[in-house]
């Protein structure tokens, strides 16, 4: 038999409210299945079955599920764990893998039991239930939720709500993941796809930048459905030879025209990203940090005019870098050649490959957000400092500046 083209691999971590959706997903695959040039590989855990991992047939016909001792899909190694099975049982020229989670997250259950297993101080049930309610619920990784958990004192974990933090414990727990497939690949994997809400941000790019060729995402919380698998598949099969980054402009466009035909009104966004360009992104973004911080304090209600009027998520942590920059550019003040010129490298054919945004609340958006508080409504978090921007770039201490804890 020879090689196939490609090995696509669907986590679909569905221990939660959208198990159901996850079995719509899977007759999706099933419509087009696995095929000579691609094998389609899936992962899935749920509310009603065992844990299991198969090679997707066309119809389902022949399949050969391998059933799987309980396991925690909120946890980086058991992703690792199924690509190393996948590469090894289903080798192929190229490796695409989807971590497929969203909807309602974690069950406020499990959100007690692992607060019980780190030992919270002063943890009560009530604590819980206002955590539930929180942007806390949609992180991805268990250790994220962990490591809140952990903190000694209820006020400090009660910050951790409305800060970002989950989303930057996620940022660099991923980044460890994925440099780990592709130490175990001998290369970076070709593309990853995030069938999840909120991870179409620049600090994600940046700490995969290395370990991935090609990011498709979503910088706002994702449909229910997700993405429209069976184009996706036969995207793969007509043109299984391209590059990663082609195929996910492809995988943006086709997500597109299916929103599009349903007239969904709720919000969505997707975007391609070539991580390969992100050092030139961040590259600009530094020279408007700088430019920013030359003016301060004086600077600060120019970044707040402009941030104000830009699209935000995740608690209004998270601010969409396009039209960020399309505020500061109109603006005559010193960052307005620095934000132009960072906008020009946002548009299609630079970082961003391909994008779709279809709602009024998303209207305008670029798809890359990046990490931005609120002033005198949100603290910087504690964990921000850990992401690989916040070490390596200006944008931390531009937030510090801005926010007002330099």
């Amino acid at each position: 038999m020879s090689t196939a083209e490609w090995t696509l691999m669907v986590y679909l971590a569905a221990n939660n409210s959208l198990s159901p959706n996850a079995f719509a997903d899977i007759d999706e695959l099933r419509r087009v299945g696995s095929t000579e040039a691609v094998n389609v590989v899936v992962m899935h855990d749920s509310l009603y079955e065992a844990p299991s991992r198969y090679r997707v047939e066309r119809g389902g016909a022949g399949e050969q599920a391998e059933s799987l001792p309980d396991l925690d899909t909120g946890d980086g190694a058991t992703i690792v764990d199924f690509v190393r099975w996948a590469v090894e049982r289903w080798p192929a020229r190229g490796y695409a893998l989807i971590l497929w989670s969203h909807g309602s997250g974690w069950d406020q259950a499990e959100m007690v039991n692992i607060a019980r297993a780190a030992a919270s101080p002063d943890f009560d049930i009530a604590e819980t239930a206002q955590r539930g309610e929180s942007p806390l619920r949609r992180v991805f990784f268990r250790s994220s939720l962990r490591r809140i958990a952990e903190l000694p004192t209820r006020s400090q974990r009660a910050v951790c709500v409305d800060d970002g933090s989950g989303h930057s414990l996620d940022t660099v727990e991923l980044g460890r993941v994925m440099a780990q497939i592709a130490l175990h690949l001998g290369r970076p994997l070709d593309l990853l796809g995030m069938d999840a809400c909120l991870m179409a941000n620049l600090e994600v790019v940046y700490e995969i930048r290395s370990s991935v060729r090609a990011l498709v995402a979503s910088e706002a919380p994702e449909p229910d459905s997700g993405w429209p698998y069976e184009p996706v598949l036969t995207l793969f099969n007509a043109a299984p030879a391209s590059e990663p980054i082609a195929l996910a402009a492809g995988i943006v466009r086709a997500f597109g025209v299916e929103a599009d035909r349903k007239r969904d009104k709720r919000a969505s966004t997707l975007v391609a990203v070539d991580p390969a360009r992100v050092d030139a992104l961040a590259t600009d973004i530094d020279a408007l940090a700088e430019a920013l911080l030359a003016g301060m304090p004086a600077a600060r209600q120019t970044l707040w005019a402009a941030h104000a009027k830009t699209s935000r998520f995740w608690g209004d942590t998270l601010a969409d870098l396009s039209q960020l920059c399309d505020r500061l550019s109109a603006k005559t003040s010193p960052p307005q050649k620095a934000a132009a010129a960072l906008r020009a490298e946002l548009a299609p054919g630079g970082a961003i490959s391909a994008s779709f945004a279809r709602g009024k609340d998303v209207a305008g958006v670029g798809g890359l957000s990046i990490y931005l508080p609120v002033p005198r409504k949100t603290p910087i978090s504690k964990f921000y400092a850990a992401t690989a921007f916040a070490r390596e770039r200006r944008w931390a201490a531009l937030i510090g500046a801005y926010v007002g804890e330099a």
